[in-house]
């Protein structure tokens, strides 16, 4: 009886560490399994991820054509710009970076930043996560500066330049060149279904600008060039080091420059001819040809205020209303 109750005790042990064995040996199966698919399978999606870590794909848009008049005096150019944005994807502590630029004040001691904007911004970031989130337009060269020398205290929040229409001629031939506007939400659907039907359809993304009224609209494929791109190098906190010339890279095409018929020497003319209180319209055709001379309607409007921030436009309208 002892002896068989010494070989089952025996059987048992000698099972159980076989049991061990075996679950050991899977255990280290599954591991070596695992590394061997991170390693394998997955290490270009991981390499990719640590790419992303320290490089940005950025955007180089195009500059728009210009517009002349038939003495090649530009009456439609570009101005540089600089805009403020999140960078959603880069923004990894929201509450100290919203503390932070709340901090930011300008030469009269007023916030910079709108609270209500950059909260939403942030918020709108959850969906939108690679698309920069503009929290002030027209920013100034000294704004700029500031973002860039206190990087490390709003890290995800970045400048991206940008070129706005501006018209040296102010008012004068305002209603013949129209104006541009940041194009909407509801748009882009339209020229995304545009691009799958015509090879050089231009294209658009959210925060672009594109002519409104007269030739900025009639022309704006033609005056809209190619964007490029380029992959650049950032730290941890976002700011760009260098461009990475051994990733592909895409150079901006400019779009086509357009000269109008109009002389803008009597074009100014015939705009002093007419003040703002009356209302009536001068046009001067050319007896040999019909070229357009001179096209002038009053009341008159300046279309450089559609290039301003949104909240000078807006001060700039109620003073028009007046």
């Amino acid at each position: 009886m002892n002896d068989g109750g010494h070989l089952d005790d025996q059987f048992y042990k000698n099972t159980r560490a076989r049991v061990v064995m075996i679950a050991f040996s899977i255990a280290v199966l599954l591991l070596v399994f695992r590394l061997f698919y991170l390693q394998i399978f997955q290490g270009p999606y991981h390499e990719r991820l640590s790419a992303q870590n320290f490089m940005r794909l950025k955007v180089l848009h195009a500059p728009r054509g210009l517009i002349l008049d038939r003495n090649d005096k530009v009456i439609a150019r570009n101005r540089a710009s600089h805009q403020i944005a999140i960078l959603p994807t880069e923004l990894k502590e929201p509450e100290m970076v919203f503390q932070n630029l709340m901090r930011f004040r300008d030469t009269t001691g007023q916030r910079i930043f709108d609270s209500t904007l950059v909260k939403w911004s942030m918020e709108r970031g959850r969906w939108r996560r690679f698309q920069p989130l503009v929290i002030l337009e027209d920013a100034s060269p000294e704004l700029v500066a500031m973002i860039e020398e206190h990087q490390l205290d709003v890290p995800g929040v970045i400048t991206l330049a940008e070129s706005r229409r501006a018209y040296p001629y102010g008012s004068n031939a305002a209603h013949i060149i129209g104006y541009m506007d940041e194009i909407k939400e509801d748009e882009l659907a339209k020229f995304a279904l545009q691009k799958t039907k015509q090879v050089n359809a231009p294209s658009y993304s959210l925060g672009n600008r594109i002519g409104r009224k007269g030739l900025e609209k009639y022309y704006e494929r033609y005056f809209r060039g190619r964007d490029g791109v380029r992959y650049v190098k950032v730290n941890a906190y976002g700011k760009e080091l260098e461009v990475l010339d051994d990733m592909p890279q895409l150079d901006p095409v400019p779009g086509h420059n357009l000269v109008t018929t109009l002389d803008m020497e009597l074009q100014s003319l015939a705009e002093s001819l007419i003040p703002d209180s009356v209302r009536g319209s001068i046009v001067a055709l050319d007896p040999r040809n019909g070229d357009v001379l001179v096209m002038m309607s009053s009341p008159k409007m300046d279309g450089n205020i559609f290039s301003l921030s949104k909240d000078r436009r807006s001060k700039d309208w109620a003073r028009l209303a007046l």
